[in-house]
């Protein structure tokens, strides 16, 4: 009677195990996501409703919430939407202390550090009450990296249907792409020629802040002229293979250089060229988006007439 007891229970397993859904695991190298640092005010700090001349705390929290660390100091932050001189506020950016870490299989929400700004205090007299909307703008270098398992053949071995991999198909899989706010979106193949194979690029802002050339610094576009030059853009450098060069927005072909993502979205263009008669292999496409990326955050108070 023991045994069917045991047939039975064994059978309930295999039941349940098998209506469990299936969890999906990423493929590739990197947890992804489409977030970087996410910027808010601390609870009551400020609070939503104060008296005119009370001293207030005001403090902001950043989260790092993809994968790739900020020195200290690089991760920025400064108060905006209201006069700061009325609240008894500097209008200086204030750094990080320490490296911002990225999130990774041991710190699995990313890092989080608190940015003081001291109290503020309203110095104008108010009449019954004002409101408000206090802001917070965060601005950080980042970096997205991709690693993608490509198939290198050359024409004539694609239409001999040779080799172990196909130049067909979306190669861009879950885990390819760190965790970040511009992500690569699509990567196909295509063969040039008789030797040529073609890498087809495309990137896009997933999250809502706005991005810059990794030239310039977040003290620099605080300058409009600035800002408006070298919005939308950011840096692509090939790591690997070594013979992958892109064209760029200058013509100009080469491992590094700029690409333009208007209205959030951007191609580039690669390519390697192989010998005709080289046997296809994978091998994998290491490269890194660099850019200067800002977001904000607002908060409505209420200033009271003090009594």
């Amino acid at each position: 009677m023991k045994y069917y007891y045991m047939i039975g229970f064994f059978t309930l397993l295999l039941l349940i195990n098998g209506c469990q859904p299936i969890d999906p695991s990423n493929d590739g190298t990197y947890l992804g996501g489409e977030k970087g640092v996410s910027v808010e005010f601390r609870t009551v700090a400020p609070p939503s409703g104060f008296d005119q001349g009370e001293d207030v705390p005001v403090k902001v929290l950043l989260k790092n919430e993809g994968e790739y660390d900020i020195l200290a100091d690089r991760a920025l932050v400064k108060i905006l939407g209201v006069n700061t001189d009325d609240f008894d506020l500097d209008n200086d950016y204030r750094g990080s202390e320490g490296t911002l870490k990225g999130k990774s299989d041991l710190l699995t929400e990313g890092g989080k550090q608190e940015i003081d700004f001291g109290t503020a205090k309203y110095k104008l007299d108010v009449t019954n009450s004002k409101d408000f909307s206090i802001g917070a703008k965060v601005c950080y270098p980042y970096q997205t990296k991709a690693d993608v398992k490509v198939c290198m053949k050359s024409s004539i071995m694609e239409e001999a249907g040779e080799g172990i991999c196909s130049l067909s198909g979306e190669k861009i899989i879950s885990g390819s792409v760190s965790g970040a706010p511009i992500q690569i979106i699509s990567l196909t193949q295509a063969a040039v020629g008789s030797r040529d194979v073609r890498f087809d690029i495309t990137l896009e802002n997933k999250d809502v802040g706005k991005f810059y050339d990794p030239a310039v610094d977040c003290e620099d576009i605080e300058d409009s002229i600035t800002r408006l030059s070298n919005k939308d853009k950011v840096m692509l450098e090939i790591i690997t293979p070594d013979d992958v060069t892109c064209i760029f927005r200058t013509g100009e072909e080469g491992k590094t250089g700029i690409v333009d993502l208007e209205d959030g979205i951007g191609d580039v263009t690669c390519r390697i060229s192989l010998d005709e008669e080289t046997s296809p292999y994978e091998d994998n496409l290491v490269f890194a988006v660099t850019y200067l990326y800002t977001d904000t955050t607002t908060k409505a108070i209420t200033i009271n007439e003090a009594r």
